[in-house]
């Protein structure tokens, strides 16, 4: 008998191995923060003086069955009920009870995505190799009084993971082993990698049962039924299987997501503008010029603001469960050079600014030392992005002029429009504010984009400019070392990059950067 319990209950330092098949419950929540900061009350916010910042905050409570031996997962939640199967099936499956679908199986997979990689178990502590998890002994934890408030005194196994010696992530588990077999009651992950604090993911764990889980993954993927997803690269099955399983996942960006439509729609234009939209307003901007600009670009679901250091800072609240906020922000001085095709941007919160050459197709990321400008890095331009004098208007929707009215005490002329796809979905609507004294060189003043797809406001996009002065900007601001051996970037996908491209109207250039929705 006592060689029976030494063989269930690992001795220190070991770690214990769960069932090959179990049930759990489980309780997950994930907390990215780049550039956020963190309050007492533990909300995390975002500072309307950041120049990029970006928080998400999920959590969710699932069902976990799982076969190990099998490299398959399901998530039964709030969401429907996803089956994650690797190894030769390789689908992530949102399946249905099969008599819904008129199967003989007890479940039908009605959509799936593609899924790659190797599969990795729920309850695995560290990588599988053992020596590299360090036990750090009892602990007590309490799980939050929402599932429960259960305490448990647990074994804290520790396990860094590192590219060569680098650490990458740090995973703590947390394991009740007066129980028999040992429970899984706790895991923490912080996401590290290179130093840079990007977020954490913690699940509790609840009702751990082993058992034989065969049947929920009796599932019938005939191809008439189980269709190839349209949406996989933003499949919401993804984010909520990662939320229940290995948390590594923090989803797509919610600056990609709130201008995906952007692309697609710059992508298809012949079929879904006007074949002949009216024509825009009878002013113009002149050609060269300089002036102060600032653009606010914040993507806003579930943020509250005036609980930050600032009025104006969005927060994530700590028991928020969806939170997504995003922000841009720049300001600095345009130096806007269509004679020569050329134009550049000094950020004054990045430090930093970026030239745009149309004659040589290239972003410039330039940055300052003490004998002057260099090029650290550039980003393709797509040749069909070409420099034209400013224009505000959109090209393919109908501009209606609202009137006179001022802003910040100056005269303007106040005119709207809507971004819509299929003629009837509006995607955006646009406020654009002028002086137009002098119709041939009418100055603009502010513009404010409400983001609004399919009505759902998701966040604004704003720009204003100051100090508009028309004529040849300094040549010595595209005086810039390096340029001919300045390296391609290795990331112009990047969220910053692509805010460039939307910022300049690189509508191609954007769409050309944008994943592929089918990989």
């Amino acid at each position: 008998m006592l060689a029976l319990i030494l063989s269930v209950a690992p001795q220190a330092g070991t770690p214990p191995t769960f069932a090959d098949s179990f049930y759990v419950g489980s309780q997950a929540k994930l907390v990215e923060n780049q550039g956020g900061y963190k309050t007492a009350d533990n909300a995390i916010c975002c500072s309307f003086g950041s120049a990029a910042c970006k928080v998400q905050q999920q959590s969710a409570g699932n069902d976990v069955h799982e076969q190990v031996s099998q490299n398959r997962t399901r998530i039964d939640g709030g969401r429907g009920s996803i089956v994650s199967w690797y190894g030769k099936v390789n689908k992530q499956m949102a399946v249905v009870p099969g008599a819904q679908a008129n199967s003989t199986h007890k479940w039908a997979c009605l959509q799936y995505c593609p899924i790659q990689g190797g599969f990795e178990p729920t309850l695995q502590i560290g990588d599988g190799k053992n020596p590299r998890v360090q036990d750090l002994g009892q602990t007590t934890v309490m799980q939050p009084k929402s599932i429960g408030g259960l305490n448990a005194t647990c074994e804290h196994y520790k396990y860094v993971e590192r590219l060569v010696i680098i650490p990458m992530s740090q995973n703590d588990f947390y394991v009740d082993q007066s129980t028999t077999p040992p429970t899984p009651f706790y895991k923490h992950l912080l996401l590290e990698p290179f130093g840079r604090k990007l977020g954490i993911a913690t699940t509790y764990f609840l009702d751990y049962k082993p058992m034989d889980t065969s049947d929920f993954f009796d599932v019938d993927m005939d191809p008439k039924l189980c269709k190839l997803g349209s949406q996989c690269q933003q499949s919401e099955m993804a984010e909520m299987t990662t939320i229940g399983a290995s948390e590594r996942f923090f989803g797509r960006t919610l600056l990609d997501a709130a201008v995906h439509a952007a692309a697609t729609r710059s992508a298809s234009e012949a079929i879904l503008v006007d074949a002949d939209p009216p024509p825009p307003p009878n002013i113009t901007f002149g050609g060269d010029f300089t002036a102060g600009e600032e653009m606010l670009y914040l993507i806003n679901q579930g943020g509250v603001s005036g609980m930050g250091r600032q009025p104006a800072d969005v927060c994530c609240v700590s028991d928020a469960s969806q939170c997504q906020v995003q922000l841009q922000h720049s300001k600095g001085t345009r130096y806007f050079d269509l004679t020569n095709q050329r134009s550049r941007f000094d950020d004054d919160l990045a430090g930093s600014a970026m030239i745009d050459d149309y004659k040589l197709h290239k972003s410039y990321s330039v940055v300052s030392n003490a004998t002057g400008d260099f090029c650290t890095e550039y980003c393709p331009i797509d040749p069909q992005d070409t420099m034209r004098p400013y224009d505000p208007f959109s090209p393919f929707d109908p501009i209606h002029d609202l009137g006179p009215t001022t802003i910040d005490g100056r005269p303007a002329e106040h005119y709207q429009w809507k971004e819509k796809v299929i003629h009837i979905i509006t995607m955006s609507t646009t406020d654009f504010y002028a002086d137009i004294s002098d119709p041939k060189k009418a100055v603009p003043l502010m513009m404010s984009e409400n983001l609004e797809p399919l009505g759902r406001h998701i966040g604004t996009n704003n720009r204003t400019w100051t100090n508009w002065t028309v004529g040849a900007p300094p040549a010595a601001k595209f005086a810039v070392s390096g340029l001919d051996t300045c390296p391609m970037a290795k990331n112009c996908r990047s969220s910053q990059m692509m805010a460039h491209y939307l910022r300049s109207r690189h509508m191609h250039t954007f769409a050309r950067n944008m994943p592929d929705p089918t990989v």
